[in-house]
């Protein structure tokens, strides 16, 4: 009896191992977004549709929407082109030599979404570098964004909203049950919104002027009014009274929670941030030009914490906890 117990169980735990070779691969996972591309490299079980251990991660600038912005034909430029092949090829190469990934699956966002001529990036990808590219649609990168937050182990679906910020989408997420999702999907994020205050409120053009700073005190509260506006009335009510409650942590994903403030502010290390930091920071920052704040994202850092700032006065949200998650985290556990 006891040998045919003990026989039993080494059988079953040689399945077991068998199951779990055949269920795991190395990945490499993109998100193509308006700003920058983002890799994650993992080794996945897909039976279980977890991650089981992230073994790399890198981004590379890609300004696709700031460059769609300038186009007068809504065609990505010779230049931004060149520069998003030479991204994914330098990227794919590090995913297979150095870390021997064999999926590559990635999706593409909002600045895909509006060019006439994205196609060209997707082509190359699939044809040169054997990545497989989608074109999302802004439902699909909420849920991903989701997906990817859940992905981490820390949290319950019902108990959380997803706060998604990029180059040139916003989006926020809950879980209300059967598959129900809650859903923002804006269009003012990070490009749109620095462009709003160069041509709205600097009354510029964006092909003369690339920056928004220094802002001062005047332009930066009718920034604010603008983003709080927004907030008030583009989001559903639904959602906004279930975050106004306050029973729900709002988790920040993406470059504009992740890179952008919690680097402005120090706050890597800390995993959250909240208004009062951020209104502090916004007020500092009113007054810089782009060398004084620095880094490759200048541009749009003085004006992020200002559409944060809006959006958080206008929920009434105290604190944001911050992930290092992006759509490639919800691409490793979502696409088999």
């Amino acid at each position: 009896m006891n040998y045919l117990f003990v026989l039993f169980i080494l059988t079953f735990n040689l399945f077991a191992q068998l199951e779990s070779k055949e269920c795991q691969k190395v990945k490499a996972a993109f998100d193509i977004g308006s700003g920058t591309t983002k890799m994650k490299v993992a080794v996945v079980n897909d039976c279980y549709q977890s991650v089981e251990k992230v073994l790399f991660k890198a981004k590379e600038k890609v300004s696709y929407k700031e460059d769609l912005a300038k186009s007068p034909n809504q065609n990505f430029s010779p230049e931004i082109l060149q520069a998003g092949k030479a991204a994914l090829k330098k990227l794919v190469k590090m995913a297979k030599e150095e870390y021997k990934a064999t999926v590559f699956k990635g999706v593409a966002t909002s600045a895909f979404r509006d060019s006439k001529n994205s196609s060209e990036i997707i082509d190359y990808a699939k044809a040169k570098l054997g990545l497989s590219v989608e074109i999302i649609d802004q439902k699909l990168e909420a849920k991903l964004g989701f997906a990817g937050v859940l992905s981490t182990g820390k949290y319950s679906p019902k108990d959380i909203v997803v706060w998604d910020i990029g180059g040139g989408s916003m989006q926020m997420t809950s879980y209300s049950g059967n598959n129900n999702y809650r859903m923002y999907l804006g269009q003012l994020a990070s490009v749109p919104f620095k462009n709003y205050i160069i041509e709205k409120l600097h009354k510029d053009h964006i092909e003369y002027r690339i920056t928004p700073n220094p802002m001062g005190w005047k332009i930066s509260q009718k920034a604010f009014k603008k983003a709080r506006r927004t907030a008030r009335r583009k989001i559903k009510r639904k959602l906004k009274r279930k975050i106004k409650k306050g029973k729900v942590t709002v988790v920040g994903i993406g470059g504009v929670h992740n890179y952008s403030l919690m680097g402005q502010m120090g706050l890597k290390d800390q995993g959250s941030y909240t208004y009062k930091q951020l209104r502090n920071w916004s007020v500092r920052n009113t007054f810089r030009t782009d060398k004084e704040i620095g880094g490759k994202y200048a541009s749009t850092d003085a004006s992020n914490l200002i559409l944060v700032l809006g959006f958080m006065d206008a929920l009434k949200v105290k604190e944001v906890v911050v992930e290092d998650v992006n759509l490639a985290d919800g691409v490793l556990v979502y696409y088999k």
